[in-house]
């Protein structure tokens, strides 16, 4: 394993990783696909698969197997509520209502299928350059002894696919940071009177920092919220519940579970996604380079980064060129729909005077 080489190395196994791996490997490419965790591997996730999403995969041949889907399996968009007991502002999108753990698993299988090699429980450590090959450091856990070893691999190219708190972006740009905000969000049976068709998201500062929200998958009422450093997460969550007892008719029959994590704090004032997009030979994709839509809805610009990553790197056929500007030309027209997103949103919030 360790004189193993191949043409392309791609760091996480979400959307951006695994469509550019199928993408590459469908042109005979020599792909090695990692995770770090066991596969398949549950993501906090609002699991919408917008009509925009499915388009993009059907174009790559790639339409979603009911299978992948939950109950309600066709959703109607996105409720959005700018202060506490305003109308809600309605933004219709026929999504596919998923579970990202089957849904980014069964887009592992399809890179495996077009011939892409996959290691799970396998974590990015560090690279090198070697002459015109990237040495890339990673820590993997013997199948058989159950314990971590360090191999080294050879690759002529690397992409970072691996989420918001990127370790490959950390690496490539050290003076880079982002303000995170903390997310929990717990699972419940119980009733509440909002449509499941619908993902609804609150921004009224007493109930969250950033927004919190609700969804139902499988009958079962999600319920989020988010916090900054040093806030008190819980007293936000349960302000929310209370806040959606009294105006929505939720009762909380049993709670199932409870998760949360680390995400950039996309509604904090004077936020910018700071897109950074990689160095030399080596590209960052989806949440990696800061491409991600209002409200954290990444899987769109997830799949056409892992894409035109792909394509960049077929076609980077003259050395001399470089490989980041090719990148750059091709996600061009992305860039501009995210940026003018954010700027909608920032003139959204100062019209209803929200203050983020």
């Amino acid at each position: 394993m360790k004189e193993k080489s191949f043409d392309v190395i791609i760091v996480g196994s979400g959307p951006a990783g695994a469509i550019a791996a199928k993408k590459l490997a469908d042109a005979e490419k020599n792909v090695l696909l990692i995770e770090k965790k066991s596969l398949p591997r549950h993501k906090i996730c609002s699991g919408l698969v917008s009509k925009e999403a499915q388009n993009i995969l059907k174009k790559e041949s790639m339409p979603i197997p009911k299978a992948v889907c939950v109950r309600p399996r066709l959703g109607k968009g996105v409720q959005i509520q700018l202060n506490m007991n305003s109308e809600f502002i309605k933004v219709p999108d026929r999504f596919y209502n998923v579970l990202r753990r089957d849904f980014d698993y069964w887009l592992v299988l399809k890179a495996s299928e077009a011939g892409a090699e996959v290691w799970s429980n396998t974590e990015f450590q560090n690279f090198s350059s070697k002459q015109d090959k990237l040495i890339i450091e990673m820590k993997i856990k013997d199948e058989i002894t159950n314990q971590n070893k360090i191999i080294n691999v050879n690759a002529d190219y690397l992409i970072g696919a691996d989420g918001g708190t990127s370790f490959v972006r950390k690496i490539l740009y050290p003076d880079f940071k982002l303000e995170y905000v903390a997310i929990f969000q717990e699972y419940y049976k119980g009733k509440i009177d909002l449509d499941p068709r619908y993902f609804y998201a609150f921004l009224d500062k007493r109930l969250s920092d950033g927004y919190a929200w609700s969804n139902q998958k499988n009958g079962q009422i999600i319920i989020g919220v988010g916090a900054f450093k040093g806030k008190d997460i819980q007293k936000f969550h349960a302000k929310f519940i209370e806040y959606l007892e009294e105006g929505y008719g939720l009762r909380i029959e049993e709670k199932i579970r409870k998760e949360g994590c680390m995400e950039p704090n996309i509604l904090k004032k004077d936020f910018k996604p700071g897109f950074k997009f990689g160095k030399n030979n080596i590209l960052l994709v989806g949440e990696a380079a800061g491409l991600m839509n209002i409200f954290g809805e990444g899987i769109p610009a997830a799949f056409i980064s892992g894409i035109e990553a792909a394509n960049s790197i077929l076609s980077h056929t003259d050395k001399t060129q470089s490989l980041s500007d090719i990148y750059l030309k091709r996600i061009s027209k992305l860039l501009k729909k995210l940026t003018k997103n954010w700027e909608n949103l920032d003139k959204t919030l100062s019209t209803f005077n929200i203050i983020r």
